[in-house]
C-alpha cells in the first residue's frame, strides 16, 4: 500500500582487491621474527610519512601476526617433540578404592581414597611417519 516502502536495488560491490597496508610491506611466514624486524625499521624509518598512531596500529598488528606465527611454530615443534622424546609416564591408577572414616566432618563422614602407584616408564616403541608435508591426498 502506500506507507509501504520498497527496498532499492542495491549495487553489487566491487570486488575487494588485496592491498598491502603501506609500500614496502612484504612479509615470510618462514620467519616472522625476521619480517616484524623488516617491517618495524620501515615504519620507523619516517619515509612512509605515516603519522605516530598509524605506524603504532601497524606495529601492533604485525606484533600480533609474529606472536601467533611463533607460537604455531613452537606448537608443531612440540607435537613433533614426542618422536624422539618418550611421552612422561602417567601415574597408573588402581581400582583399589577404599574408604576412611573422617572424624573431623559430620556431614563427610568417609573420605575416599584411590591408591597409585607410579611404575617404571613401559619402553618406547618409536612411531614411524611421513612428513606432512609430504602427505598428498
Amino acid at each position: 500500500s502506500m506507507y509501504v516502502r520498497s527496498k532499492k536495488r542495491s549495487r553489487p560491490a566491487p570486488r575487494r582487491r588485496l592491498t598491502r597496508p603501506f609500500p614496502g610491506y612484504h612479509w615470510n611466514r618462514r620467519d616472522p621474527e625476521g619480517s616484524y624486524r623488516y617491517n618495524e625499521q620501515l615504519l620507523r624509518s619516517g619515509r612512509l610519512m605515516l603519522s605516530p598512531q598509524q605506524v603504532k596500529g601497524h606495529l601492533a598488528r604485525l606484533q600480533h601476526m609474529r606472536d601467533k606465527q611463533l607460537a604455531r611454530h613452537k606448537r608443531l615443534r612440540n607435537r613433533a617433540d614426542f618422536l624422539e622424546n618418550s611421552r612422561p609416564a602417567l601415574a597408573q591408577t588402581h581400582a583399589r578404592t577404599y574408604t576412611v572414616d573422617n572424624n573431623i566432618s559430620a556431614l563427610h563422614p568417609k573420605t575416599i581414597v584411590e591408591e597409585f602407584d607410579m611404575p617404571m616408564p613401559s619402553p618406547v616403541v618409536p612411531v614411524v611417519r611421513a612428513n606432512r608435508a609430504a602427505f598428498v591426498g
